[in-house]
């Protein structure tokens, strides 16, 4: 009897903590989406500072100025159906390639978590989706919010058209982000998934810095000429096979035969990532991956060529003990040793050579003599910027106690630390710059020109350091301040466009005593090199291992 009634009372219990297989618990979603956001968003507390990084703002801010870079190509197109194109397809790119499948360590702590908890399956795919709507929304509204205005501004769009288009960048954002984290988790069946995910960081790396010197060789070629043809792909029949062009198009174009296959491409593309994310639960396959993800990489770790091309540094004759000392030397062997192993310092290092080798050549071959050196200086700047940065992390930062108790003093480590962010951040940025000068100027002013580029870049190197003091690979891995980099790049680069074409003015009008204005300003960037680096090495010498 006792029984019975335990066993009638219990199944009520049960039926409401378990849901059926089909059916969806509302106060289960709505914890399961808290919980995802939260852990998405979630901020860290930076190293040696104790404040908590906000994603968020981080999101909006980098991809805010990414959107504003590209919104000034709008005077570039011929029409608005291809100024939406190019919006949509690098909109997709982006979100595709910001949102990736979770790390090892990211699945483990859902699986301790979640899969513990008596959540039904559509429960689950519910709520999965609907973050993945929320964080594709967040970074394609960030990115598309100045675009937008340029369109409304260039093209005269109107407010219903602007409402209209954001609700299809943001259903195509979703759908692209559902099956490109679909895609990589199968291919990850025959690639290893981290390197996958190392694949798609260069990507997005690359295309934000090739958005941003696209955006500026578009005002420089709206500077040179107002008059120029601009850019159409309404009669590119590639153009359409695009999912990016069937939701562009949606709006603008006219209901014919091809448009309304383009809606309709749209309309099942958009379906099938629904069915996906309702309906297939890629998550079960992590499982099958550990493997992967744990397989040791027992390739043997070759001397960086940093290295080799410092140990040359120092043999040169006479000036080699100058330019490297022993014990800058060892500390700058020891950094590039380290980020030369690591994949996020790899990633942040190739992709911006590329992008300015890319850029070099357009540069030089478009034959502007102010703006090919300054693009270049600035992709050099924001280099050496990152690298500073890049050079106090570390996967190990518990080590760093060696430098702490090393018998060096502070000026030698920070000299260790430039000499290590200049053989790997800005050697070849110097080496292009100064061969765009001379390309672009006559020889004594190219010369003083790059001398004041490389004093400069001293003293970028200590202001940074005197802003933000850290021993070299002391601190754990942060989330990248790529927007700090841009702005404090941009904000160098533009005292750096106006002192050079004041000089040049100088030089063309009063011919040495131009020259003579020029040096008289690198002496004074040399005494601030000089300032800079006493205050740098001394707020430095007051650090301690934070481990």
């Amino acid at each position: 009897m006792t029984t019975d009634r335990v066993a009638t009372t219990a199944e009520p219990l049960v039926s409401r903590v378990v849901a059926s297989d089909g059916a969806i618990d509302r106060q289960q979603l709505r914890a399961l989406i808290r919980l995802n956001l939260k852990q998405s968003f979630r901020g860290v507390l930076k190293p040696g500072t104790g404040r908590r990084s906000h994603p968020i703002r981080q999101i909006v801010f980098s991809m805010g100025f990414i959107g504003l870079l590209f919104s000034t190509g709008a005077m570039r197109c011929e029409d608005l159906a291809t100024y939406l194109v190019l919006l949509f397809s690098a909109a997709f790119a982006i979100v595709a390639l910001s949102v990736l499948p979770d790390t090892l360590d990211g699945r483990r702590r859902n699986v301790e978590i979640i899969s513990s908890k008596p959540i039904a399956p559509a429960t689950s795919l519910a709520a999965r989706t609907i973050n993945l709507l929320v964080v594709a929304s967040l970074v394609v509204g960030s990115f598309a919010l100045a675009p937008l205005v340029s369109a409304v501004l260039v093209f005269k769009c109107g407010p219903a058209l602007v409402a209209g288009l954001v609700l299809l960048l943001l259903l195509g954002s979703f759908a692209v982000v559902v099956i490109s984290l679909t895609t990589l988790v199968v291919a990850a069946r025959w690639f290893n998934l981290d390197r996958l995910r190392v694949v798609a960081q260069f990507l997005l790396v690359a295309i934000n810095l090739g958005l941003m010197g696209l955006s500026f060789l578009a005002m420089g070629s709206l500077a040179r000429d107002k008059e120029a043809g601009g850019l159409s792909l309404t009669s590119a029949p590639l153009v359409k096979l695009l999912p990016s062009a069937w939701y562009a198009d949606w709006l603008v174009s006219d209901f014919g035969t091809v448009a309304n296959l383009e809606r309709a491409g749209a309309v099942l593309f958009l379906a099938g990532a629904l069915w996906v994310a309702l309906r297939l639960d890629i998550g079960r396959r992590y499982p099958q991956l550990i493997d992967r993800l744990l397989a040791a990489d027992e390739r043997p770790a070759a001397r960086p060529f940093t290295v080799r091309l410092l140990e040359l540094l120092r043999g040169l004759p006479l000036v080699g003990r100058w330019l490297a000392p022993p014990q800058p030397a060892a500390v700058a062997s020891l950094i590039l040793t380290l980020t030369q192993r690591e994949v996020m310092s790899r990633i942040k290092i190739l992709v911006p050579r590329v992008i300015l080798i890319v850029f070099f050549v357009v540069s030089v071959t478009a034959g502007d003599r102010y703006f090919s050196p300054l693009i270049i200086a600035f992709y050099g700047f924001m280099g050496m910027i990152d690298g500073c940065e890049i050079i106090k992390h570390s996967s190990e930062p518990a080590a760093g106690w060696l430098l702490a108790a090393a018998p060096a003093d502070a000026r030698q480590i920070l000299r260790g630390m430039r000499l290590a962010i200049t053989l790997k951040y800005f050697a070849l940025p110097a080496v292009l710059v100064t061969t765009a000068l001379f390309i672009a100027d006559k020889p004594m002013l190219a010369a003083l020109f790059a001398i004041s580029y490389l004093v400069e870049a001293r003293c970028l190197v200590s202001l940074v350091y005197l802003m933000s003091p850290a021993l070299p690979l002391s601190r754990d891995h942060a989330t990248a301040r790529q927007f700090t980099s841009v702005a404090l790049s941009l904000a160098v680069t533009v005292i750096t466009t106006i002192a050079y074409v004041l000089v040049s003015f100088a030089y063309e009008m009063f011919g040495y005593f131009g020259l003579a204005v020029g040096v008289v300003g690198v002496i004074g960037l040399g005494f601030a090199s000089y300032g800079l680096d006493r205050g740098a090495a001394a707020r430095m010498g007051k650090l301690e291992c934070e481990h």
